[in-house]
C-alpha cells in the first residue's frame, strides 16, 4: 500500500507497520515551498550509525529515486538541513524475497553445469577459445541493452556512466561535496599576502569586502580572501601569527569567507603545523577551506597532511580541503584518453588492495588550476588580438577542476604590439574583462593572484607588476562594468552588434567564447613532400577551421540585473524581466511590462551611442532566448528609427510588442534562428506564428529553422550569430550579386 511523509528538518518519518512489513522508500523529493538555495539530506540511523541516502538541493537536484528497504522497527529515516522533504514509497512483507528465491529454485537447479563454470573468469580464459563474431555480438547487444537501462533510470550523463576512469572520478569527487555542506557560493576573492603588520592586514581586509562588482552574475561584492601563511611568521606557540590572526578576525566581522594557504608539505613537521592550524581556526566560520599548495600527491604523506586538518577540527562538514591538480592532458600521446601520468595517479583507485583513492576517502576536497596563457615560445600568442583571444579561454584549463586557483594581468613574453609605448589602457580593459570573463565560467569560481604585493609570474608590461589593488585603480579591471564589449579588430570602427544574453545568463558568458561573433578563416596545412606522398595525398590538402574577428566591428554584450523571480518563489536570478508565470513551453509566460521599458531604456541609451558613432545602417541588435524577445522590442521601440538588422535565436516576438508602420517602412530584415526540436519554446506551437505577426506587416523577415536542435544549443547558437554576420557585412556589392541570383532562381521555380 502507498506510503508518504512530509519530513521536517530534524524530525523523524513516523509510519504505523504491521507485523512482518518493510517500507519500500521510493522517492525523496525537497518540499515546493523550499527556500532558494535550501538543502536537505535524507538520513537512515540504525544501530548507532547514520548513513546518507539522498542530497536535495533547490535549484539543483530537488528529487532523487530510491530502491531501499527499510524496517522502520529498527531503523529511523531522518532529515537534516533546511528544507522539509516529501518521502513517498509502499508496504511490502518481508517474506515476499524468500517466496521468490522458492519459486526461483527449480529453474536455477535445471541450470547446466557447463553455464556455471563459466562464471569463473579464470576458467573462461583457459578454457574458451576466440569467440565466434556472433556470440561476441550478442554480448555487445546485452551490454549496451544494460547500459540503455542505467540511462533511462538515472539519466544519460549520470557520475560513473563513461568509459573512462579518470573522467568518472572527477565527477564524483566533484559531486561530493554536496554531502557535507551547503556553501557552494563560488569563491570570487584575491590572495592577501602578510607582509607589513596587523593594522594593515585588517585594512586590506576591509578594502577588498568594498571592491563593487555589478549583481548581475556575482553575489554583490568580492565574498573571500585567501589568507595566505608563512611559516617565517609562526612559532612553535603561534601557528598562525599576529598579522593573519587581526586578518581573521576582520573577516569574521564582517561575513567575508577565508580560505586559508597552508605551505606545509607532506611529513611530521607539515602535519603539526596543519593540526595547529586548524585547532585555530576551528571556532571561526569563516574559515571555509585550506589550500595545501605544497602537498606532493604521494597518497601516504598527503592522507597524512588531510587528517591533520581534520583531526584538528576542521571537519568536512564545515572545511574543504584544496589541491592544485597536475596539468590533466596529456602532451605525449601515450595516453589512451589524453590524460596525463600525473592526473592519472591522482585519480587512481587500487583495486588489487582494494583500498580507496584518499581524495575519495576524505570526500570535500577542491580541485584548481591556474589560469595559464602560453609564451610565444610555448607556442602563445604572438600579437595583440591573438592574446586578447587567448585570454579568453586562459581558465579553460581549470573547468574540470572547478576553481581557478591563481589569475593576473601578466602579459606573456614575445607578444609585440603596434605602438612602441606598448598597449593602451582600452587593450588592458579589454583584456583584463576577457580574463574575467574566462574565470567567471570556472563552477568553484576564482582567486587573483595578489591584492597588494608584486607578483612573481613575470610576463611584461605594468600590470604584470602589480595585484589586484593596482589593477582596480588603473582601470584595467572593472567587477562593475554592466556592459562588456568586444573591441573593434584594427583602426576604424564601421559596425557594431548589442547580443542580449538569455535567462540565467550574463555578458561575461560571451567574452569567454568570443568565437560567436567571429568569422571563418581558412589555413591550409603545409603539403607533405613528393617524396612522402601517398596515393590518398593526391586528392586534396587537408583545411584546418579557425576564427578571426570581424574588421571594424565592435560587440557590446549587456549583463541582466539580478532580480527575483516570481514563479521561482523568489529566487534571485541574472533577468531582463521577472517571470509571473512558468507555462513550461506551452505558450509565452507573463511578465511586468514596467521591467521590460526600464531595459529598453537601457537598450535604447545603448543604440544611441553606437548610431552617433557609425550610423544607424551599421549598427545591429540581437539576442538569444530571453534576451531574443527584450531585443526586438526594444528595436521596435527604439526613437532612432530602423537599424541595419535584427538577430534573434531561440526566441520569439512577444505578444504585446507593437509593429509601427513607421518602422516597417525602414526597411529593417530580421534574422530568426530556431530548433525545431526546442520543447522550452516549441517553433510549431506559438513561436513561429508570433514571427508571422511581423511578416503580415510587411517586415522582411529572414527564417532559419534546424531539425534536431533544442534550446539553449550553444554550438548551433554559434553557427547562427556568425552566419548572421557574415551576411550583414557582406560589401554591398557582394550582396547585389546575391540577391540578382536568388532572383534568378526564383524565376526558375516559377
Amino acid at each position: 500500500s502507498f506510503w508518504g511523509a512530509k519530513v521536517s528538518p530534524g524530525a523523524t518519518a513516523e509510519a504505523e507497520t504491521a507485523a512482518g512489513q518493510l517500507l519500500h522508500l521510493s522517492q525523496a523529493c525537497l518540499d515546493p515551498a523550499a527556500a532558494s538555495g535550501a538543502s536537505s539530506r535524507v538520513l537512515v540511523e540504525q544501530n548507532g550509525n547514520s548513513f546518507a541516502i539522498a542530497v536535495l538541493k533547490e535549484g539543483g537536484q530537488e528529487c532523487c529515486a530510491l530502491d531501499l528497504f527499510i524496517d522502520l522497527k529498527e531503523a529511523t529515516l531522518k532529515v537534516e538541513g533546511k528544507a522539509a522533504v516529501h518521502l513517498t514509497g509502499y508496504f511490502e512483507s518481508d517474506d515476499m524475497d524468500e517466496d521468490k528465491d522458492e519459486d526461483e529454485a527449480p529453474a536455477k537447479a535445471k541450470a547446466s553445469p557447463k553455464v556455471e563454470a563459466k562464471s569463473s573468469p579464470k576458467a573462461e580464459v583457459k578454457a574458451t577459445p576466440k569467440a565466434s563474431p556472433k556470440v561476441e555480438a550478442k554480448k555487445v547487444e546485452e551490454a549496451d541493452d544494460d547500459d540503455e537501462d542505467e540511462e533511462e533510470k538515472f539519466g544519460a550523463d549520470y557520475m560513473g556512466s563513461s568509459d573512462d576512469a579518470v573522467e568518472d572520478h572527477v565527477a564524483i569527487l566533484s559531486a561530493l561535496p554536496s554531502l557535507f555542506w551547503d556553501d557552494l557560493v563560488p569563491w570570487q576573492g584575491t590572495r592577501l599576502h602578510l607582509f607589513e603588520d596587523a593594522a594593515a592586514a585588517v585594512a586590506a581586509v576591509e578594502a577588498i569586502s568594498r571592491v563593487p562588482t555589478f549583481s548581475g552574475p556575482f553575489p554583490r561584492g568580492l565574498n573571500a580572501i585567501r589568507l595566505v601563511l608563512r611559516e617565517a611568521l609562526c612559532t612553535p606557540k603561534e601557528s598562525l601569527g599576529d598579522m593573519a590572526r587581526a586578518a581573521l578576525s576582520r573577516a569574521e566581522a564582517i561575513g567575508l569567507r577565508v580560505m586559508l594557504e597552508v605551505p606545509a608539505k607532506v611529513g611530521a613537521k607539515g602535519e603539526e603545523w596543519l593540526r595547529k592550524v586548524a585547532q585555530e581556526t576551528a571556532d571561526l566560520k569563516c574559515v571555509r577551506a585550506v589550500a595545501l599548495p605544497q602537498a606532493v600527491v604521494d597518497f601516504d604523506g598527503l592522507k597524512g597532511l588531510l587528517a591533520a586538518v581534520r583531526t584538528g577540527g576542521l571537519t568536512q562538514g564545515r572545511c574543504q580541503i584544496v589541491l592544485l591538480a597536475p596539468c590533466p592532458e596529456d602532451e605525449t600521446g601515450e595516453d589512451f584518453d589524453g590524460w596525463s601520468a600525473e592526473f592519472r595517479a591522482m585519480h587512481s583507485t587500487d583495486v588489487a588492495s582494494a583500498s580507496q583513492n584518499v581524495l575519495l576517502q576524505d570526500g570535500n576536497v577542491l580541485l584548481e588550476r591556474p589560469a595559464y596563457i602560453p609564451s610565444k615560445e610555448e607556442g602563445g600568442p604572438e600579437d595583440a588580438q591573438g592574446l586578447l583571444d587567448a585570454a579568453s579561454h586562459a581558465g579553460d584549463s581549470a573547468q574540470d577542476m572547478g576553481l581557478v586557483g591563481s589569475w593576473n594581468l601578466a602579459v606573456p613574453k614575445g607578444v609585440k604590439f603596434k605602438s612602441k609605448d606598448g598597449p593602451s589602457l582600452d587593450w588592458y580593459r579589454e583584456f583584463g574583462q576577457r580574463l574575467l570573463g574566462s574565470v567567471q565560467s570556472a563552477e568553484s569560481g576564482w582567486f587573483f593572484d595578489a591584492w597588494e604585493r608584486p607578483l612573481d609570474a613575470g610576463g611584461e608590461g605594468p600590470a604584470a607588476q602589480f595585484g589586484l589593488k593596482a589593477a582596480l585603480e588603473a582601470g584595467w579591471l572593472d567587477f562593475a562594468a554592466q556592459d562588456q564589449v568586444l573591441a573593434p579588430m584594427g583602426a576604424k570602427h564601421t559596425h557594431s552588434l548589442i547580443y542580449l544574453h538569455g535567462f540565467m545568463c550574463d555578458g561575461y558568458s560571451y567574452l569567454c567564447e568570443p568565437e560567436y561573433f567571429y568569422k571563418m578563416k581558412k589555413r591550409l596545412k603545409k603539403k607533405k613532400s613528393s617524396k612522402s606522398k601517398t596515393k590518398d595525398d593526391d586528392v586534396a590538402e587537408d583545411e584546418e577551421e579557425d576564427y578571426e574577428p570581424h574588421p571594424g566591428l565592435k560587440v557590446v554584450c549587456p549583463s541582466a540585473p539580478c532580480r527575483k523571480i516570481t514563479c521561482q518563489n523568489g529566487r534571485e536570478q541574472p533577468s531582463w524581466h521577472d517571470y509571473l508565470t512558468d507555462l513550461d513551453g506551452e505558450g509565452e509566460d507573463d511578465l511586468p511590462r514596467e521591467e521590460l521599458e526600464e531595459v529598453a531604456k537601457r537598450i535604447h541609451e545603448l543604440l544611441d551611442r553606437e548610431v552617433a558613432s557609425v550610423g544607424a545602417k551599421n549598427v545591429f541588435l540581437g539576442g538569444a532566448s530571453q534576451g531574443c524577445a527584450v531585443a526586438l522590442h526594444c528595436a521596435l521601440t527604439y526613437p532612432g528609427g530602423g537599424l541595419g538588422g535584427l538577430l534573434g535565436t531561440m526566441g520569439h516576438l512577444l505578444s504585446f510588442t507593437e509593429i509601427k508602420p513607421e518602422w516597417v517602412e525602414s526597411k529593417t530584415p530580421v534574422f530568426v534562428y530556431h530548433g525545431l526540436a526546442d520543447s522550452t519554446m516549441p517553433w510549431e506551437k506559438w513561436v513561429g506564428p508570433s514571427y508571422q505577426r511581423l511578416k503580415d506587416a510587411g517586415v522582411d523577415v529572414r527564417i532559419t529553422t534546424e531539425e534536431g536542435v533544442d534550446h539553449a544549443d550553444g554550438n548551433r547558437e554559434q553557427v547562427w550569430t556568425r552566419s548572421f554576420l557574415t551576411e550583414v557585412l557582406r560589401p554591398a556589392s557582394v550582396k547585389t550579386v546575391a540577391k540578382k541570383a536568388d532572383a534568378k532562381k526564383g524565376a526558375k521555380k516559377k
